[in-house]
Protein backbone atom coordinates (compact mmCIF):
# COMPACT_ATOMS: atom_id res chain seq x y z
CA UNK A 1 0.00 0.00 0.00
CA UNK A 2 1.48 3.48 -1.30
CA UNK A 3 1.48 6.43 1.54
CA UNK A 4 -0.52 9.10 -0.16
CA UNK A 5 1.85 12.02 -0.59
CA UNK A 6 1.80 15.08 1.97
CA UNK A 7 0.32 18.44 0.54
CA UNK A 8 2.63 21.22 0.63
CA UNK A 9 2.21 24.94 0.29
CA UNK A 10 3.48 26.26 -2.88
CA UNK A 11 5.92 28.73 -1.39
CA UNK A 12 7.14 25.67 1.13
CA UNK A 13 7.57 23.77 -2.48
CA UNK A 14 9.24 26.72 -3.94
CA UNK A 15 11.83 27.41 -1.33
CA UNK A 16 12.51 23.48 -1.47
CA UNK A 17 13.34 23.55 -5.09
CA UNK A 18 15.12 26.92 -4.69
CA UNK A 19 17.23 25.49 -1.53
CA UNK A 20 18.15 22.58 -4.66
CA UNK A 21 19.11 25.36 -7.19
CA UNK A 22 21.45 27.08 -4.60
CA UNK A 23 23.12 23.70 -3.40
CA UNK A 24 23.47 22.39 -7.33
CA UNK A 25 25.34 25.76 -7.55
CA UNK A 26 27.66 25.75 -4.20
CA UNK A 27 28.25 21.74 -5.36
CA UNK A 28 29.66 22.70 -8.78
CA UNK A 29 31.58 25.41 -7.31
CA UNK A 30 33.32 22.64 -5.11
CA UNK A 31 34.04 20.38 -7.51
CA UNK A 32 35.47 22.31 -9.90
CA UNK A 33 37.74 23.38 -6.85
CA UNK A 34 38.95 19.96 -6.21
CA UNK A 35 39.34 19.35 -10.26
CA UNK A 36 41.57 22.30 -10.15
CA UNK A 37 43.55 21.18 -7.25
CA UNK A 38 44.21 17.36 -8.86
CA UNK A 39 45.70 19.10 -11.51
CA UNK A 40 47.61 20.91 -9.48
CA UNK A 41 48.68 17.74 -7.53
CA UNK A 42 49.11 15.46 -10.29
CA UNK A 43 51.53 18.36 -11.47
CA UNK A 44 53.29 19.13 -8.94
CA UNK A 45 54.00 14.89 -8.42
CA UNK A 46 54.65 14.59 -12.00
CA UNK A 47 57.44 16.66 -11.78
CA UNK A 48 58.66 15.92 -8.00
CA UNK A 49 61.64 14.06 -7.71
CA UNK A 50 61.54 12.47 -4.36
CA UNK A 51 58.74 10.39 -5.24
CA UNK A 52 59.20 8.55 -8.75
CA UNK A 53 55.28 7.44 -9.90
CA UNK A 54 55.03 5.79 -13.33
CA UNK A 55 53.46 7.71 -16.08
CA UNK A 56 51.18 5.36 -16.95
CA UNK A 57 49.60 5.64 -13.23
CA UNK A 58 49.47 9.49 -13.36
CA UNK A 59 47.81 8.90 -16.85
CA UNK A 60 45.35 5.98 -15.18
CA UNK A 61 44.49 8.47 -11.77
CA UNK A 62 43.99 11.38 -14.58
CA UNK A 63 41.44 9.68 -16.11
CA UNK A 64 39.90 7.90 -13.51
CA UNK A 65 39.42 11.38 -11.69
CA UNK A 66 38.03 13.03 -14.94
CA UNK A 67 35.36 10.21 -15.33
CA UNK A 68 34.66 10.47 -11.57
CA UNK A 69 34.02 13.95 -11.81
CA UNK A 70 31.94 13.61 -15.21
CA UNK A 71 29.55 11.23 -13.63
CA UNK A 72 29.32 14.07 -10.33
CA UNK A 73 28.81 16.91 -12.93
CA UNK A 74 26.35 14.91 -15.20
CA UNK A 75 24.58 13.91 -12.03
CA UNK A 76 24.34 17.28 -10.24
CA UNK A 77 23.57 19.10 -13.59
CA UNK A 78 20.21 16.78 -13.95
CA UNK A 79 19.21 17.48 -10.94
CA UNK A 80 20.13 21.39 -11.11
CA UNK A 81 17.95 21.19 -14.52
CA UNK A 82 14.75 19.55 -13.01
CA UNK A 83 14.93 21.94 -10.11
CA UNK A 84 15.07 24.67 -12.42
CA UNK A 85 11.67 23.07 -14.43
CA UNK A 86 9.72 22.42 -11.43
CA UNK A 87 10.27 25.81 -10.12
CA UNK A 88 9.14 27.19 -13.74
CA UNK A 89 6.05 24.59 -13.20
CA UNK A 90 5.35 25.86 -9.61
CA UNK A 91 5.15 29.66 -10.68
CA UNK A 92 3.20 28.64 -13.62
CA UNK A 93 0.91 26.87 -11.69
CA UNK A 94 0.75 29.44 -9.39
CA UNK A 95 -0.07 31.99 -11.42
CA UNK A 96 -2.82 30.06 -13.78
CA UNK A 97 -4.65 28.94 -10.06
CA UNK A 98 -4.21 25.29 -10.43
CA UNK A 99 -1.21 24.31 -8.37
CA UNK A 100 -1.28 20.57 -7.48
CA UNK A 101 1.60 19.89 -4.81
CA UNK A 102 1.24 16.22 -5.77
CA UNK A 103 4.03 16.68 -7.95
CA UNK A 104 6.96 17.58 -5.78
CA UNK A 105 10.34 17.46 -7.34
CA UNK A 106 11.27 13.37 -7.64
CA UNK A 107 14.93 14.32 -7.59
CA UNK A 108 14.08 14.91 -3.96
CA UNK A 109 13.45 11.48 -3.46
CA UNK A 110 15.66 9.82 -5.71
CA UNK A 111 18.98 11.69 -5.26
CA UNK A 112 21.52 8.84 -3.25
CA UNK A 113 24.04 10.68 -4.52
CA UNK A 114 25.12 11.82 -1.10
CA UNK A 115 24.96 8.68 0.91
CA UNK A 116 27.83 7.41 2.27
CA UNK A 117 28.22 4.55 -0.24
CA UNK A 118 26.34 6.16 -2.74
CA UNK A 119 28.79 9.27 -2.67
CA UNK A 120 31.51 6.78 -3.47
CA UNK A 121 31.61 9.51 -6.84
CA UNK A 122 33.44 11.74 -4.91
CA UNK A 123 35.86 10.11 -2.47
CA UNK A 124 36.79 7.46 -5.18
CA UNK A 125 39.29 9.82 -7.05
CA UNK A 126 40.31 11.08 -3.63
CA UNK A 127 41.12 7.22 -2.93
CA UNK A 128 42.45 6.32 -5.67
CA UNK A 129 45.30 9.16 -5.92
CA UNK A 130 45.97 7.66 -2.50
CA UNK A 131 46.81 5.13 -3.32
CA UNK A 132 48.84 5.30 -6.27
CA UNK A 133 51.06 7.62 -4.35
CA UNK A 134 51.31 5.22 -0.97
CA UNK A 135 52.18 2.60 -3.19
CA UNK A 136 54.82 4.41 -5.02
CA UNK A 137 56.42 5.72 -1.96
CA UNK A 138 56.16 2.14 -0.04
CA UNK A 139 57.75 0.88 -3.65
CA UNK A 140 60.68 3.47 -3.73
CA UNK A 141 61.38 3.13 0.13
CA UNK A 142 61.48 -0.72 -0.21
CA UNK A 143 63.79 -0.04 -3.02
CA UNK A 144 66.09 1.69 -1.45
CA UNK A 145 66.37 -0.28 1.77
CA UNK A 146 67.66 -3.30 -0.64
Amino acid sequence: MEEEPKELDPIEEIKIVQDIIITQEQFCFKVFSWAAGFITALTLGLFHNSVNIPYFLYIACGLTIVFGFYIVGRHHWHTFSSAIERSRQIESAINAGSYNSFKLNHVLENDKSMGILGGYKLWLPYLILSIVVVVAGVGKYYNEAL
